[in-house]
């Protein structure tokens, strides 16, 4: 087995090569061979200076890792950042691709940093709820200044070397290769050192705030301010250990960062968010696809789009995002140049907002094509019906664009998907048929749901789902079905929230237990945004009795946001209010009950996981943690939350099992009764000590790598 650092010394400077990228992270091979090439350069007298090089990417992953694991890398990295800064020889960080986490912390550890043109940085541990555990809260300040500080620990993004935020953090951007600029920097670094002796310049000593110690607080108490309204904990947490840099000695206040760290990596809001972001990487997988590229099916190179409208718009925006070629279908000349002409508008939106070039947006509108020809959108690798139309005349028009087609096209409907079989059918060619369903406006909404019927070839899903994923969507596979499985979960909580008022609850106490939980501080603008005779006819489509709250809140004229009035008042222009006349009205017609805030919360989550747990017994979801992005993306359940299967495994599947047959027993209607009664899933992951989580985990290979950001 290769050593993982490879040692050369080229004229007085060590080169200290990471020969592969660390997928697992620091480990302690990889740690010793570090520490012994340390010492090695240290011990060798023609050594003057030394350069890391091959560090990018992230130095570990906390997704794959178990918490403890974590933890000793994050011990293991804090050892190596003190070795590099307590040499007695200069160190630059050659940083050549992204550095990300813990390597970007190694580099901050290092006398210099030299880095490629293309290089980006960044500190993204808060999109995880997680703090740097080897010191960056201590160095950043010191090296970069408050501003520039904050500013990258608080951001979920890399940015490029380029970038003026990067001016204190990186010495030197090579104009060419990196290793040569980085060489010449350890030379001049040490050619200094010579001249005055001693030891090199450790970051950690550098003084903080010194220069004007009032605006770093001040600084400081406008980042909290800033950080008041969100909920978010982590952000907070890198903010007192950037204060504790200004105020603690180096030692404590690294001291203070490990803390701080180790307790959100034991939080809840960071268990929910790697929850989350780890579903997002599997959800797009399915058992058929295959794990070898040599059997992957062919790559989608081309897009037709036939039925116009505003999704067709924002699906091409899509695929040129994507690279693809696209051919927009249109009735006419007239109909094909507004096609292109919404096209173009939402890439000049995009110009204005400095989020893409005019030079890109040449390129992507260069890609787009428009025309009245039917066969030329229906020659395309991947043809798309946009129509919206019925299950009968969209299978005629597929059957239409199935003759046109090539042999390994995949075709695609968008409407509504339980007749998709039967669609397919009529197409003449069911195994390269499924359907899709966007969330809108599609091309800023990133969830797609792709529905496959039994006859549907995986490699057709598997070419659409890599697709997808070039284009940096997250795909959600799911069972032929009319309503989205985000919105079936949606659906399920405003249920659940109406079942509680239904038994007495009153509204104004079930929104402030809700949000005090957690779980979102709109479940009742939501219902109201829907409409009450619109939720009405959802529940009875889902064969699900309509609690007859709803008919007396429709009888009184309060039908939601559409009126003025709902379980909330609408001022024209102004936020929703609470209206205590709504607890009066409903109090009047059924006795008022009380109960204990985390009994509320508790059943909205139970009830609304207990209606996954049978989507995936049904096999209409795959797996739990599908359920999760789609509720989240969905804006059912809060990013933080991790999304309602998570939250029920954190609240403990026999606990949610207690809740629901307690309400049943004192509080539900009889006639809603089975949509409380605890799935047969969840019995038997009970019986097993199982979690839902723990389905989770039965998946594939990754192959191809998600292209996440």
């Amino acid at each position: 087995m290769a050593e993982p650092i490879a040692y050369h010394v080229e004229d007085g400077v060590a080169v200290l090569g990471l020969v592969a990228a660390p997928g697992a992270g620091l480990t302690a091979e990889l740690h010793e061979a570090l520490v012994a090439a340390l010492d090695r350069a240290a011990a060798d007298e023609e050594v003057r200076a030394l350069v890391l090089a091959g560090f990018q990417g992230t130095m570990g992953d906390p997704l794959r890792l178990a918490d403890a694991e974590w933890l000793d890398q994050a011990r293991r990295l804090r050892d190596l950042c003190a070795r590099i800064e307590d040499g007695a020889r200069p160190v630059v960080a050659a940083l050549d691709g992204p550095a990300l986490g813990g390597m970007l912390e190694l580099a901050l550890a290092a006398h210099g940093r030299v880095a490629g043109p293309g290089t980006r940085i960044g500190l993204p541990d808060v999109a995880l709820g997680l703090l740097p555990m080897a010191g960056a809260t201590q160095r950043l300040p010191r090296l970069a200044g408050i501003r520039a500080a904050l500013e990258t620990l608080l951001s979920r993004r890399p940015f490029a070397v380029t970038d003026p935020l990067a001016a204190g953090i990186v010495d030197r951007v090579a104009e060419g290769p990196v290793m040569p600029a980085a060489l010449v920097f350890a030379r001049d670094l040490a050619g200094e050192l010579a001249g005055q002796g001693g030891t090199p310049r450790r970051n950690r000593d550098l003084p903080v705030g010194v220069e004007d110690p009032l605006g770093y607080q001040t600084e400081i108490a406008a980042a909290r301010d800033r950080l008041e309204a969100t909920p978010d904990e982590a952000p907070r947490a890198i903010l007192r250990a950037v204060e504790a840099a200004q105020l603690l000695p180096f030692e404590t206040g690294l001291e203070f960062e490990i803390d701080e760290a180790e307790q959100a990596l034991k939080g809840d809001q960071s268990a929910a968010l790697r929850h989350l972001l780890r579903a997002e990487r599997q959800c797009w997988r399915r058992p058929d696809f295959a794990t070898d590229p040599a059997s992957a099916p062919a790559r989608i190179g081309s897009v037709g789009l036939v039925g116009g409208g505003v999704l067709a718009t924002e699906l091409a925006v899509v695929c040129l995002d994507a690279g693809l070629q696209v051919t927009l279908h249109a009735r006419d000349d007239r109909s094909g140049a507004a096609l292109t002409g919404s096209v173009a508008t939402i890439y000049d939106r995009a110009v204005e907002r400095s989020r893409l070039s005019p030079e890109e947006r040449a390129a992507r509108l260069g890609r787009l094509s428009t025309g009245t020809d039917l066969d030329a959108a229906a020659a395309a690798d991947l043809v798309v019906e946009t129509t919206g139309a019925d299950p009968e005349a969209r299978g005629i028009l597929l059957e239409r664009l199935g003759r046109a087609a090539h042999g390994q096209a995949v075709l695609a409907t968008t409407g509504p998907s339980a007749a998709l079989e039967r669609i397919a059918e009529a197409s003449g060619r069911a195994g390269r048929v499924l359907a899709l369903r966007l969330l809108r406006p599609a091309h800023v909404k990133r969830l797609v749901e792709v529905a496959a019927h039994p006859g549907t070839e995986a490699t057709a899903l598997q070419a659409l789902a890599q697709m997808l994923l070039g284009g940096r969507r997250i795909v959600l596979h799911s069972a032929p079905r009319d309503l989205p499985l985000g919105e079936e979960m949606r659906l399920a909580r405003h249920y659940a929230a109406l079942g509680l008022i239904e038994s007495g609850v009153a509204p104004t106490r079930l929104q402030t237990a809700v949000a005090a939980a957690g779980l979102g501080d709109s479940l009742l603008a939501e219902i109201d945004a829907a409409g009450l005779p619109t939720l009405k006819a959802r529940i009875e489509a889902a064969d699900l009795p309509v609690p007859s709250c709803v008919e007396t809140m429709i009888e009184a004229g309060r039908e939601g946001r559409a009126t003025g009035r709902g379980f909330l008042l609408w001022p024209e222009g102004e936020a929703p209010l609470p209206d205590p006349a709504v607890d009066a009205l409903l109090a009047a017609r059924r006795p008022s009950r009380e109960m204990p805030a985390s009994g509320i919360a508790a059943l909205i989550v139970a009830a609304t996981a207990n209606r996954g747990t049978r989507l995936v017994r049904e096999e209409q979801a795959q797996w739990p943690g599908d359920l999760d992005v789609a509720s989240v993306y969905n804006q059912s359940f809060p990013r933080l939350s991790g999304g309602p299967m998570q939250a029920a495994d954190r609240q403990g599947l026999f606990e949610m099992q207690r809740a629901l047959d307690h309400f049943i027993a004192e509080h539900a209607p009889v006639s809603a009764a089975p949509f409380w009664q605890p799935d047969p899933l969840l019995q038997e992951l009970i019986r097993n000590g199982r979690h839902f989580a723990d389905l989770d985990r039965v998946a594939p290979p990754d192959w191809p790598p998600p292209e996440l950001p």
